[in-house]
């Protein structure tokens, strides 16, 4: 082969090596790793003596450096009563992360009558759009329960995003239109079923999972979120170390980090 043909040859391997990588990464998902701040309203009663407020707050500290370190942006889903009780936390945790609601005080939304529904939907964007400075764009409900009403109050009170309804597989992870918001459906278990449900212990193991879930998605429109509570990565070092390895895995795989609400932005250009 001559020279000529040779370097043709090279430069047309390049080409399409350049291609095919460029096509594998379209093809990979978004992946929205989420919060809900709840201290300790969240926490059920026979937990609340194993947490303390101190473990909460630097935990909530650590995942920040691990989003700083990592040049990215996490969702933070507060509740109402927590932002009263540390409004200079959900300020500063609003200045270099992404901040939306978990209703006011962490009720089941489907035991509520609709004035209660209401307040608990409203009362937390107002608090925490008064502290953040702020516009709040999206909600997760605690426990992930809601029902139709609980969604017309979001729409009410102008909320663009919910994160709190379930899919089935992996094929049905796509934001869609649902009462009036954009929907990010949810999947995979979350920390609190793997470590205090299923008591499970093996931090790496549960990381692994998400990881395996996101790499097996061959669809660019497809957001997997991921559902992490501080105060349950506070209970065991190795849940924030595993944390901060998964993120580090995401990047090397040129799988694509953002919050819900930049997302949702994107969506709506």
């Amino acid at each position: 082969m001559k020279k000529s043909s040779r370097a043709i040859f090279a430069v047309f391997t390049i080409a399409l090596i350049a291609v095919i990588i460029a096509a594998s990464v379209k093809e990979k998902p978004i992946v929205a790793i989420t919060f809900d701040a709840e201290y300790p309203y969240g926490v059920p009663d026979e937990l609340l003596e194993q947490t303390s407020e101190q473990e909460w707050l630097n935990t909530i500290n650590e995942i920040v450096s691990i989003a700083e370190s990592h040049d990215i942006v996490f969702q933070f889903n507060v509740l109402g009563r927590t932002a009263e009780e540390y409004p200079q936390l959900i300020k500063e945790l609003s200045l270099s992360q992404d901040i939306s609601c978990h209703t006011y005080s962490h009720l089941h939304q489907t035991e509520l009558n609709s004035s209660q529904k209401e307040f608990e939907i409203s009362k937390c964007k107002e608090r925490v759009e008064n502290i953040t400075a702020r516009e709040i764009l999206g909600n997760r409900f605690p426990y992930t329960d809601c029902d139709n009403e609980s969604f017309t109050f979001l729409e009410t009170y102008d909320y663009k995003w919910d994160s709190s309804l379930w899919a089935s597989s992996l094929a049905e992870l796509k934001p869609y239109s649902y009462k009036g918001v954009i929907e990010f459906p949810l999947l995979t278990s979350s920390d609190w079923d793997y470590f205090i449900y299923e008591n499970k212990t093996d931090a790496d193991k549960f990381y692994d999972i998400l990881y395996d879930d996101i790499i097996s998605i061959k669809d660019k429109d497809a957001v997997y979120v991921v559902l992490l509570h501080p105060w349950v990565l506070s209970l065991d070092e190795s849940r924030i170390n595993s944390l901060d390895s998964f993120v580090k895995k995401l990047k090397e795989s040129k799988i694509k980090i953002d919050s819900l609400d930049k997302i949702y932005k994107r969506l709506i250009v």
